[in-house]
């Protein structure tokens, strides 16, 4: 009798007809792993790339808005106090068209006087031409 389950060939061992392989791997299971390997390495560094690079610009950005509020501030002041010198000249402008105004009538009056004197002088000068000299 034959003692072998139908299906096998002749001369065949049991649990020999379906090829097995063991624990060995092939160039393509190498490569993808490696591909793999390095895809997750990529993915990594530069998802912590891109997030040094982002906390970065937030304290650039941080930093630009506390510079920013505070040149605002600077300015707002320098603004305020131009402001000031501004009304103090506007009072001062007007304060130096009145003295303007006052020293041209003080010129008029010395020109008035100043040919008040010359007539006189002119008198003296004839009377001393009258007066006979010693």
């Amino acid at each position: 009798m034959n003692l072998r389950p139908p299906g096998y060939e002749p001369g065949e061992l049991p649990g020999c007809s379906t090829p097995r392989r063991g624990r060995q791997y092939t160039s393509v299971d190498v490569a993808f792993w490696a591909a793999l390997g390095f895809l997750v390495a990529a993915i990594v560094v530069g998802t912590s790339s891109v997030g040094a690079r982002a906390y970065r610009t937030w304290k650039a950005c941080v930093s630009l808005a506390l510079v920013g509020a505070a040149g605002s501030e600077m300015l707002d002041a320098k603004s305020a106090a131009t402001a000031a010198k501004v009304a103090r000249v506007s009072t001062g402008g007007e304060q130096l068209l009145l003295a303007a105004a006052s020293l041209e009538r003080s010129r008029a009056r010395a020109r008035v006087l100043v040919g008040a004197v010359d007539e006189m002088l002119d008198v003296v000068r004839a009377v001393t031409a009258l007066v006979p000299k010693k």
